[in-house]
């Protein structure tokens, strides 16, 4: 008896600048670009409910999911997608604030500082409940965050040191990473930290020198660019460990998009080439706190993220962009996943980072002996799925899982993602060197 088919509700069709077919399914992340040969064999592949099994492109689309068994139960493989990345308990994922503090005065940052290291009790709080924590998993992820991590390196080496020795002897994979503003980061800091197992990095460049520091500026009003720089380039030319990971992050404004295409050459010319780098690129805009209405009217209004994508792409700039909106899982908030927390300097649990200071994100706190004692009616909150009616109909709900942005149960805002945010996805895709199947 044949096997009947039938199109995959989470699959997206449409046109490009280049007039070539981009089709899209979610629940694979897997995208096709098919050229004006192939489009009415796409056509009738879509209508027909037989397929066609000697079609190459019939079989790319079984691949994708973009044509899938009649009896597929595409809402059941979302749950079990679910279960798997949202629920599943084999890894936890920890973002630790070794300080509050920092050493610049970003013009747009949502944190006021008022805080400063984490103090000894904290900190071996934090350490007995890595002590009771690891044997119960088979991964360990831990992010360092801040204010300015760099600035309590110590902390950092201590609690470092002693997950490395509870995940060897418990067989657990231990990975960490590190955001930090980069001006404290220099070859020596960064080869001590790999030295403690932390391989990923993230530094902002906020664009050419002139740009990066009308924003990014030192407590005294004095700029940052030199340094931060300086450091990049010495880590990219003395370090020679291939193991590292930096991701130069770039928010544009009014301002600095104007000489986006000279940063693009700076960018390749300082970095290109040298697969440790990556770069993530993104608008200014209001994350929270006081600091950011001082800059309000070089806000991008009405922001279209193509234009810089397309930018980098032409450029070969290697864009960690839109791949987590267009992979399957990828555009979950880690603040839903049940086993991911936040440590403050003073014990306090939270799950977003943009909002430690709301009362609605702080859901718990470490006591003296490590126990992770927390507000199990807030918790559920932020780790239960969305069930509006829009949640559970769109299109992207493989790649959000029903757990992007869950601080929107607290705050009333409603989702903004829309098809023209996928659309953009896309095309960046079409013009890059990223990886789908053509057919032409």
């Amino acid at each position: 008896m044949a096997i009947k088919y039938k199109q995959s509700k989470f699959t997206y069709q449409m046109e490009d600048n280049n007039g070539y077919i981009l089709l899209y399914n979610s629940l694979t992340g897997k995208i096709l670009r098919l050229g004006n040969a192939y489009k009415q064999q796409m056509k009738d592949i879509l209508k027909s409910n037989t397929g066609d099994e000697e079609s190459a492109l019939f079989h790319e689309m079984l691949n994708a999911k973009i044509m899938i068994p009649d009896d597929f139960d595409e809402m059941k493989y979302i749950d079990d997608l679910r279960d798997n990345i949202i629920n599943k308990n084999e890894t936890l994922d920890i973002l630790i604030y070794p300080t509050e503090a920092c050493n610049l005065r970003c013009k747009y940052c949502w944190e006021n500082f008022g805080k400063g290291n984490m103090d000894e009790a904290t900190e071996t709080s934090v350490i007995h409940f890595l002590e009771r924590q690891i044997p119960k998993y088979k991964r360990l992820y831990i992010k360092w965050f801040g204010g300015e991590p760099l600035l309590n390196i110590p902390a950092i080496e201590r609690i470092m040191t002693k997950s490395i020795d509870l995940c060897r002897n418990h067989g657990v994979i231990l990975a960490s990473s590190i955001t930090t503003n980069g001006y404290l980061l220099t070859p020596e800091v960064l080869s001590n930290l790999v030295k403690h197992k932390i391989y990923e990095y993230q530094v902002t460049v906020d664009g050419l020198k002139k740009d990066h520091d009308k924003m990014r500026i030192l407590p005294n009003g004095g700029g940052s660019y030199d340094i931060i720089v300086g450091n990049l380039i010495n880590i990219k030319e003395t370090v020679t460990n291939r193991l590292i990971r930096i991701l130069i992050r770039t928010n544009f404004n009014q301002e600095n998009l104007n000489t986006i295409q000279e940063y693009a050459q700076f960018y390749m010319q300082h970095f290109g080439g040298d697969k440790r780098f990556s770069a993530y690129w993104n608008a200014v805009q209001d994350w929270g706190g006081e600091a950011v209405h001082n800059v309000e009217d070089k806000l991008i209004q009405n922001y279209d993220k193509t234009q810089i994508n397309l930018i980098a792409a032409k450029y070969d700039i290697p864009l960690v962009i839109e791949n987590t909106l267009l992979s399957p899982g990828g555009y979950a908030c880690y603040a839903g996943k049940q086993n991911s927390f936040i440590i403050g300097t003073e014990g306090a649990i939270y799950k977003c980072p943009q909002k430690i200071y709301d009362d609605y994100n702080k859901i718990g706190h470490l006591n003296k002996d490590g126990d992770l004692v927390l507000d199990n009616e807030k918790y559920m909150q932020w780790v239960s799925p969305f069930t509006e009616n829009k949640c559970v109909s769109c299109v992207m709900r493989p790649s959000c899982l029903s757990a992007r942005c869950p601080k929107r149960k607290f705050t009333g805002q409603e989702c903004k993602f829309e098809a023209e945010q996928l659309e953009r996805a896309l095309i960046t895709f079409a013009n890059s060197k990223y990886n789908y199947t053509e057919f032409i």
